[in-house]
């Protein structure tokens, strides 16, 4: 593989089928500044030297292919960038991402369509709702544990206090309602 500098980064192209091989941590920056390539593009005439590569085409059409890491010839894992986004990349997680022709501008033009950040705030947004819920649980755990041990004592006229992690949870419960 060639070395080839993209938006200042090192990375290395194949010369017989035009994939990218980034190394280690580069992956997140070469998306970064492809997508900011891609955004000064936008309303500025095509010339050769914007133009994609390759036409991306469906990914669906071609073959299901893993790949070896060309560090340590290992199987790369697949992956769906950031999990929506429909660009199956081949990942190392030990020496870094391998992306087919077209893959690059397919995710470019996916954080450029906005899609990135919606689903970024989706995933959010459910994990919220997830720590509120499992709250919720605990709370409900710590309640029922409290009923049991009161009842249990009743005849003997002990009360048991709400502790302060409780009074916390109650607390919090409330407000996130």
């Amino acid at each position: 593989m060639a070395a080839r500098e993209v938006g200042g980064l090192e990375i290395y192209e194949c010369p017989k089928c035009f994939g990218l091989w980034a190394p280690e941590e580069r992956f997140d920056l070469l998306v970064e500044r492809a997508a900011s390539a891609a955004a000064a593009r936008d309303g500025s005439p095509e010339d050769d030297a914007s133009s994609p590569r390759m036409d991306g085409g469906n990914p669906l059409d071609s073959a299901l292919e893993y790949r070896r890491c060309p560090a340590c010839d290992a199987l790369m894992n697949r992956r769906n960038f950031q999990k929506r986004s429909g660009v199956i990349v081949d990942q190392c997680h030990e020496h870094g991402t391998w992306l087919d022709a077209h893959e690059l501008e397919r995710i470019a033009g996916y954080v450029l369509s906005g899609r990135a950040a919606r689903g970024a705030a989706a995933e959010a947004t459910m994990k919220s709702e997830r720590d509120i819920q499992a709250a919720r649980e605990s709370t409900l755990r710590i309640q029922d544990a409290g009923s049991d041990s009161r009842s249990a004592y009743a005849g003997f006229g002990h009360v048991q206090k709400s502790s302060a992690a409780s009074t916390i949870f109650d607390l919090l419960i409330g407000i996130l309602r």
